[in-house]
Order: structure tokens, then C-alpha cells, then sequence
């Protein structure tokens, strides 16, 4: 497993990016971003593995998220997991905005 990190600017803005509105489970994902650090990435694309607090809150198991263009939140069992990202760059956020 790759050594964790913090998340640079840059990649916590694009999952703040993508967690927001007023849907269910997004306050827990939010408060889970809030401890999240970068746990190992993809050598092909941007994607990468995000590590949480464990006494984060959950959000509900069944959660599925849409992303924006190419890239899109990775949840699982009520927890963030991850970033996906199909390019081999995070694009910038004027990108995710016009998507």
C-alpha cells in the first residue's frame, strides 16, 4: 500500500466539487472529506485511493454518485473511497463546472 498524504488543494477541491448540494448522505461524505487523506493512486490516471477517519460519520450504504465528465466519487459501504478519474490529469474545475 502506498504511503498517505495529504490531499493537495487541487484534489480536495474537485471531491468538494463533487459533494456538493443537498442530496442524501452528502453531509456525511463532506464530514469524511473533512479527514480524508490521498491513500495511493492509479499509474494510469488520476485516480486515486482516499483514506477516511474511522468514527466519521456514514453516509447511507446504498449511495451511488455521479461524477462530472470524467471524473466521479468512488463510495463504498457508506464510506468515500476514492477518486476516479479516467484522464491522466484531474482536469481543472472551470473543466468540472462547464461539464
Amino acid at each position: 500500500m502506498a504511503e498517505s498524504r495529504d490531499l493537495t488543494d487541487h484534489e480536495r477541491s474537485v471531491l468538494e466539487f463533487l459533494l456538493q448540494g443537498d442530496w442524501d448522505g452528502a453531509d456525511a461524505l463532506r464530514h469524511q472529506l473533512a479527514t480524508a487523506t490521498h491513500a495511493g493512486g492509479a499509474k494510469a490516471t488520476a485516480s486515486f485511493d482516499v483514506a477516511v477517519a474511522l468514527d466519521a460519520p456514514r453516509a447511507p450504504q446504498a449511495l451511488s454518485l455521479q461524477g462530472k465528465g470524467d471524473v466521479y466519487v468512488r463510495v463504498e459501504n457508506g464510506t468515500l473511497v476514492g477518486l476516479g478519474c479516467t484522464a491522466a490529469k484531474l482536469p481543472p474545475l472551470a473543466e468540472l463546472f462547464a461539464a
